[in-house]
């Protein structure tokens, strides 16, 4: 055996040597990430969930607003009721539906719950 030869025998040794005693480390570290990773995508999409429910609330409290003042006898409100009530409105309704999509994304629950299977899931690309 040459020389060369000798010495990537002893690195490729070295490096299993690494791998044994360090792969379930590796391993739980890696499981663990995925599982906070999948904590993180949740705690995000409730909260933009919330905060488009927060904004349904304000949305419906400026409409009772105005409606109150159209019935005070004010004029000129029906067009700015009718124009932000379904500009705001469409936009909540498109950013709503984002929202329940985002949070039923199923690889993030099952990352959450088995992270292995969810490990798997990255590490293949699926």
């Amino acid at each position: 055996m040459s020389e060369l030869e000798q010495k990537a025998v002893e690195i490729l040794d070295k490096l299993e040597a690494i791998t044994v005693n360090y792969a379930p480390d590796v391993a739980d570290a890696a499981l663990a990430a995925v599982q906070v990773s999948a904590v993180s995508e949740i705690t995000a999409r409730a909260t933009f969930a919330a905060i488009v429910a927060i904004c349904w609330f304000i949305l419906l409290g400026f409409r009772k607003r105005v409606i109150g003042k159209i019935n005070e006898g004010e004029r000129g409100l029906e067009e700015h009721l009718f124009f932000w009530t379904a500009a705001a409105g469409s936009l909540l309704f498109v950013l709503s539906v984002m929202a329940l999509f985002e949070l039923s994304d199923v690889w993030t629950w099952v990352s959450l719950f088995n992270p292995e299977l969810g490990l798997a899931h990255k590490v293949t690309g699926l």
